[in-house]
């Protein structure tokens, strides 16, 4: 089977074939700031002529959008937390203050004194609060406003982010719902595709989710993307742009890259479905073909990088054993407080680890509680399944000395579950 050179992508893209887009390329721009985020958000709508998003891409975005995995990383602009802490520490040190009381002996301090004192405490911290003022300004002008998320979860006002994606295709690009009777058609062809003794993706890799619709999506997609091009006549190919690392729809994953070969019998179904092949590419390689100008290409990639999943953190393979080795080795306390803490949004308080292990209001121990998440993480990298520089599946959060008040696992841990189970946890 043919492997396409950029030249062949290149000239395709020339000729204005269709674009299609996977959900991970729009969960990675929610990471990103307001302005940021619209000025990748711009480079697809200027090619809105020829960019669809297939309907079950919709669906996922739009349950993913109300999940607390992705309200709870919505990043916000400025300084709202450090001039929260400024606060904080000016209320400890006027507390500190009051303390001090007129001492009439002498060389004693005096009512005056204490009184300048405060002043003096005030006016600097107010000079403070001023100075930060303009540093937020000047920040939030450049990062964009805050998305309203408190008015997202009371249902108050519609989903910024799904609003952002839906300007940006053209009216009839948002593809509708399959049917019922295509639907049903494409599940059974799924299962036995993905049962068969060498199966096939799309969806391969997901033939273990809760459900046959979840494991099914990546499959659905593809079916969407094919049946789309062949109702509109698109036989010179189609792009589908996607961040999947999976060895799902690529016939080899080797060291930090996908090889640029498609698994020949996908490539061949969309060659007999459409007469043209399917490219797959990242954001990224999309950007190349589509921004002409050298510096705004620049610009927009290193966007991009900025939440781009790289090879030093977990891909969902790389969960998926981490689980099953804690299981495995008798460390299923670990394994269920990495899912609650993951399916939490990436932390889960000591009162949650309680319920999940069954103690109710019980104070337990958890000395040396991540040690076994540790040991397999170890396993792993020697596996070379993940990097040494990947971050800890599971560490301890403190509030000053003591015991821990809960614990953290990787953000990256939160979007894998998320895929997982579909995001049961809502």
């Amino acid at each position: 089977m043919h492997v396409y050179t950029d030249e062949e992508v290149r000239s395709s893209f020339d000729k204005g074939i269709p674009i299609y887009f996977d959900t991970m390329v729009f969960r990675n721009l929610w990471k990103l700031h307001s302005n940021p985020r619209a000025s990748l958000l711009e480079s697809i709508q200027n090619l809105s002529e020829r960019t669809y998003l297939p309907h079950q891409v919709q669906a996922e975005l739009h349950r993913q959008a109300y999940s607390e995995a992705v309200l709870n990383n919505v990043p916000l602009p400025g300084l709202f937390q450090p001039r929260g802490m400024l606060e904080t520490v000016k209320n400890s040190v006027q507390a500190e203050v009051k303390k001090v009381r007129p001492q009439g002996q002498k060389d004693g301090v005096t009512t005056a004194q204490i009184e300048g004192f405060q002043s003096d405490i005030l006016e600097k911290f107010n000079e403070l609060n001023e100075w930060l003022e303009g540093i937020d300004r000047q920040l939030r002008s450049w990062l964009g406003e805050q998305v309203n998320v408190t008015a997202i979860r009371r249902g108050s006002t519609t989903h910024a982010l799904l609003d952002e994606i839906a300007a940006v295709f053209d009216e009839g690009h948002l593809l509708a719902s399959p049917t019922e009777e295509e639907l049903e058609e494409w599940k059974a062809l799924y299962l036995k595709r993905v049962n068969q003794d060498d199966p096939v993706g799309p969806g391969k890799t997901d033939r273990n989710k809760g459900s046959i619709d979840e494991a099914a999506g990546d499959y659905y997609v593809w079916k969407e993307m094919l049946t789309h091009c062949r109702q509109r006549g698109f036989s010179d190919g189609f792009i589908f742009v996607t961040e999947e690392r999976k060895p799902d729809i690529w016939e080899v994953q080797q060291g930090d890259k996908a090889l640029r070969r498609v698994d020949p019998r996908i490539q061949l179904e969309s060659l007999e479905a459409t007469g043209g092949p399917m490219y797959v590419l990242t954001f990224d390689e999309l950007l190349e073909l589509a921004v002409a100008d050298v510096g705004a290409r620049e610009i927009l990639s290193n966007i991009s990088q900025d939440v781009k999943v790289s090879m030093s953190t977990w891909s969902e393979s790389a969960y998926d054993e981490l689980l099953e080795l804690l299981g495995k080795r008798g460390h299923e306390r670990q394994r269920d407080v990495i899912i609650g803490a993951a399916r939490a949004g990436g932390y889960i308080e000591r009162a949650e680890i309680g319920k999940i292990l069954g103690w109710g209001d019980a104070k337990k121990q958890l000395t040396r509680f991540r040690m076994p998440a540790d040991r397999a993480k170890a396993e792993l990298v020697e596996r070379g399944q993940v990097s040494q520089d990947a971050g800890d599946p599971l560490w301890a959060v403190y509030d000053g000395p003591g015991e821990a008040i809960g614990y953290a696992v990787p953000d990256v841990f939160a979007e894998i579950q998320l895929e997982l189970d579909g995001d049961k946890s809502e």
